[in-house]
């Protein structure tokens, strides 16, 4: 990286991509030759492990920790393996997203943490 006279150092350099076409190289998704033809995530229903991560907005290796079923009391997330890529089906997603919540609705419920109806404050105040 060249740096200009009045550039700070670690200025990006210009380039001449468009804006965006750089955010979808980044995310894998740019084909060699020219445009990208192929349809998004939402529209094949099949999602990378990078956009489950932004779906929950955790880390990549987090996603990957669900998936191998490294987190106590966390279901293993269902994907499809293609050789070494690992894909997640958008209704998977949502199914365990769902499951996940109950779960956690329960855990709350049974606990006494969660009082949807002030269940405590009335064993307390013997109301």
């Amino acid at each position: 990286m060249v740096l200009r006279a009045g550039e700070p150092y670690g200025a990006r350099p210009s380039c001449s991509l468009r804006p965006g076409v750089e955010a979808t190289i980044m995310a894998g998704t740019a084909l060699f030759g020219g445009s990208d033809s192929r349809p998004g995530p939402r529209e094949h229903g099949v999602l990378t492990v990078i956009e489950v991560a932004a779906e929950l907005r955790c880390s990549k290796a987090h996603v990957h920790h669900i998936i191998a079923g490294k987190l106590q009391g966390v279901p293993p997330l269902p994907v499809l393996r293609i050789g070494r890529r690992v894909l997640i089906r958008q209704e998977s997603l949502r199914l365990w997203m769902l499951q996940v919540e109950r779960r956690e609705s329960e855990i709350q419920r049974v606990s006494g943490l969660f009082c949807p109806r002030n269940e405590n404050l009335d064993r307390i105040t013997g109301a």
